[in-house]
């Protein structure tokens, strides 16, 4: 946005939040009193604000939707505080951005043409309920539970397995030793045979 006329401070543009399923809640700074426009339930029209109270140079805006010309700054501040209520199993979030022809160059800024830039995104707002500190609490036993026991399978699998190992080992060397003391006698027998043949 560096090269934008005014610069990033003053990169004015239109944007608005609506909601399908509850109200939108949220604080807004008191220089957009002027461009803020609300759209209340059971209306779908953009009605300007009629009624604020402005605390620490700030105002609280309830409704279906919230529309405002300001900064990007004041668009990122705003999202920032920007709460949901109602919406039992969630809601759509829709927010649209306008930059009202004012900056944006279309199709290209050599001819000085500009048109509108515009863009909208929709959110799929999830509303959970929170975890109880008890069943967190059981979780994490188990987890806890879950790790000493794998952990004691796992010992317990290494342990046999080495026994294993071992216990063959020895086998291995009592076979090799039993052939081994075979092939001595029977070379001895024959060695016996044979001398007794010869004499």
């Amino acid at each position: 946005m560096g090269h934008m006329s005014g610069g990033e401070g003053n990169f004015l543009m239109t944007f608005s939040m609506e909601v399908n399923d509850g109200l939108l809640v949220t604080n807004l700074p008191s220089h957009l009193i002027n461009t803020t426009e609300l759209k209340h339930k059971n209306s779908y029209q953009w009605q300007p604000l009629q009624t604020y109270v402005t605390i620490s140079k700030h105002f609280m805006v309830k409704a279906i939707g919230i529309r405002f010309q300001g900064t990007v700054n004041d668009c990122n501040d705003v999202m920032q505080q920007l709460f949901l209520y109602g919406g039992e199993h969630g809601a759509v979030l829709t927010l649209t951005l306008n930059d009202m022809g004012n900056h944006g160059c279309y199709p290209d800024c050599a001819e000085g043409m500009s048109m509108p830039l515009y863009t909208e995104a929709m959110v799929n707002l999830m509303k959970k309920e929170p975890m109880s500190s008890f069943l967190a609490h059981t979780l994490g036993s188990i987890i806890v539970i879950e790790f000493v026991v794998m952990f004691s399978l796992g010992v317990l699998l290494l342990y046999f397995t080495c026994k294993c190992s071992i216990l063959l080992l020895h086998e291995r060397g009592k076979r090799d030793k039993k052939s081994k003391e075979l092939s001595t006698v029977q070379g001895s027998k024959r060695k016996t045979v044979s001398l007794h043949i010869a004499t």
